[in-house]
């Protein structure tokens, strides 16, 4: 319950710089849906398929019912978030049940590892993070039991985001190779060299939808806007544009490890692992186009802590080099992701501790006032 209102009150006082970010324009849009009425805003359902709008709807229906509430930024922010932690706690719930019986520090490292991925300021880009969060409550549900559930709801997250389009393709493909894992090796080997082709690739997937959602596609895959992405890249600082990129190939080397000292898994690992391996695929494919491997990068980091998390919670391998390499890469995610955190929250989150920053501006962050403190000024 804590994580809950931590993340409710996150949403509160959450801080929004520039007109860039997602949230602003998702703001927006959630004032516009405020001024509908209901007759019109549910005719626009129907409007949708029969016109190949955008049908990642979930967002539009939860903007709606809010509006009858609020229009209010803070309460629409806070509302939002708190959808968000919920549904986090339900994943934590739902892996807590699964290893009550584990209490190896190394599990609930990765554990921990999943929720640094998934901290407050995700609401950033909240349709993709709550999609994530979705998949994967359904995705352990559909490995481990074969939940029926579970598979309903990996079918309706592109509904919260259309790109889970693309996890529901990694996902059948699992569904189509099963856990023979050489022809995951293969399609690894070959993401490397396929790298180059992907984005004219996506552009003529593109060719098969049509209205927004193809907009959206070629969009993406716009070659200039390709290039100004890695230009703002380029004007970063080293660590944040490369902690991900060491993230990802430090687990794809811990699960290869591992698949290659365990001779015989249960099938449910076995599920696990392929499903990781598969995400690594896809990301290493999309290498070029960093909206899509900057999100689906956290896909493959949550799905990989799961299968370790399962691997070491119900084998005997060797953990200690594991374990210390691992607490080194949850810290450098800690760092670069608790610093954009930080950019994201308002200082008066602290007011109970700190009573005189109800005399600082609204939007004025945590970062900033750390900022001023270190400068002095």
């Amino acid at each position: 319950m804590l994580v809950v209102l931590f993340y409710a009150a996150f949403g509160y006082f959450f801080v929004i710089p520039s007109a860039e970010v997602d949230s602003y324009r998702h703001y927006e849009k959630f004032l516009k849906v405020a001024e509908e009425p209901m007759s019109t805003f549910f005719n626009s359902f129907a409007q949708r398929f029969s016109e190949n709008e955008d049908f990642d709807f979930a967002f539009d229906l939860f903007n709606y019912l809010v509006s009858r509430i609020t229009t209010d930024r803070s309460m629409y922010f806070c509302l939002m978030s708190l959808v968000f932690g919920l549904l986090l706690v339900k994943l934590l719930e739902i892996l807590h049940k699964e290893y009550q019986f584990s209490t190896q520090r190394t599990v609930l490292l990765l554990f921990f590892f999943t929720v640094v991925l998934l901290l407050p300021s995700r609401i950033l880009s909240i349709r993709h993070y709550t999609a994530t969060l979705v998949f994967f409550i359904g995705l352990n549900g559909w490995l481990s039991r074969r939940s029926i559930k579970g598979l309903i709801l990996i079918g309706c997250t592109p509904l919260i985001h259309f790109g889970f389009l693309f996890a529901l393709i990694v996902f059948a493909t699992t569904q189509l190779l099963g856990t023979r894992f050489i022809f995951y090796y293969l399609l690894i080997a070959l993401s490397f060299v396929v790298q180059a082709e992907t984005a004219n690739t996506l552009r003529g997937f593109g060719d098969f939808v049509e209205g927004t959602n193809e907009q959206r596609i070629k969009g993406y895959t716009n070659e200039d806007y390709i290039a100004d992405v890695n230009e703002s890249r380029g004007q970063q600082v080293a660590i944040v544009t490369s902690y991900s990129e060491i993230t990802r190939y430090y687990l794809l080397a811990a699960l290869l490890i591992v698949q290659l000292q365990l001779r015989r898994a249960d099938k449910v690992t076995q599920r696990f692992m392929a499903m990781a391996l598969c995400f690594f695929a896809f990301v290493n494919v999309v290498q070029d186009m960093y909206s899509i491997l900057g999100r689906f990068s956290v896909v493959f980091s949550i799905a990989s802590a799961l299968a370790l998390a399962r691997v070491y919670s119900r084998y005997t391998i060797r953990k200690n080099l594991f374990f210390y390499s691992m607490l080194l890469i949850v810290g450098i995610n800690a760092v670069v992701l608790i610093r954009i955190t930080l950019e994201y929250t308002g200082v008066s989150l602290i007011v109970p501790f700190l009573p005189l920053t109800v005399l600082l501006p609204v939007d004025y962050s945590l970062l900033d006032l750390i900022k001023k403190g270190v400068s002095g000024s």
